[in-house]
């Protein structure tokens, strides 16, 4: 798989020394030697993939990867970027991706958040990955944190009021918010066999 084989994943770097970036940062960073295979994960016609593409080079391979045989098939109508190797658009859920070649990166931008199975997903992709290989990936701050989410919610809980309406809210620290969770976050890669995890905060308005 090259920088782009799994349904939503994003770059947030990688820690010195470690083969594991978690965090926030909303677009890529990659440390030390370019990856030459890379799996990236991303919903809106395979910006992620793209961009990784462009870094990894023509002699690099990108798998780019999303659950939606919709959104596979908008990203592959769209021509590489020039001096960018093809992207080979796989439909497939990421938790039981299976490839041909095991890759040097995994990257996803926000698309991890929804596994029913947080460590088995992770531990799939650590499967598919080299040994010494990386995994960077992007996540929501908690939603307690996040001014975009509190103003969508606060939003949609005034206008069912106004309807005579009562929302019940879930736990803030639920569902996808958890991963904005450092330490449980950071549990689920560690049960998942990935070492040496790094987190690095990025924009509070993500």
């Amino acid at each position: 798989m090259a920088w782009s084989a799994l349904d939503g994943l994003v770059v947030t770097g990688v820690a010195p020394g470690g083969n594991v970036g978690a965090g926030r940062r909303p677009t890529p960073r990659l440390g030390g030697a370019r990856p030459r295979r890379v799996g990236a994960r991303r919903r809106v016609r395979g910006v992620t993939a793209r961009r990784v593409a462009e870094i990894v080079g023509v002699d690099g391979r990108v798998v780019g990867v999303d659950v939606s045989v919709d959104t596979i098939a908008a990203a592959g109508s769209i021509d590489a970027a020039p001096d960018s190797p093809p992207i080979e658009w796989i439909a497939a859920d990421a938790a039981a991706l299976s490839l041909d070649r095991p890759v040097d990166l995994v990257v996803s931008r926000f698309g991890v958040m929804f596994f029913d199975d947080p460590v088995a997903a992770f531990t799939n992709l650590r499967t598919v990955t080299r040994p010494g290989g990386r995994l960077a990936v992007a996540v929501w701050l908690p939603r307690t944190q996040s001014e975009f989410q509190r103003r969508s919610l606060d939003t949609a809980v005034a206008a069912a009021n106004r309807l005579g309406v009562h929302l019940h809210l879930p736990d803030p620290a639920s569902g996808p918010f958890r991963y904005g969770d450092r330490e449980w976050f950071t549990g689920v890669l560690e049960d998942a066999g990935w070492r040496q995890v790094g987190w690095e905060p990025g924009d509070a308005a993500a």
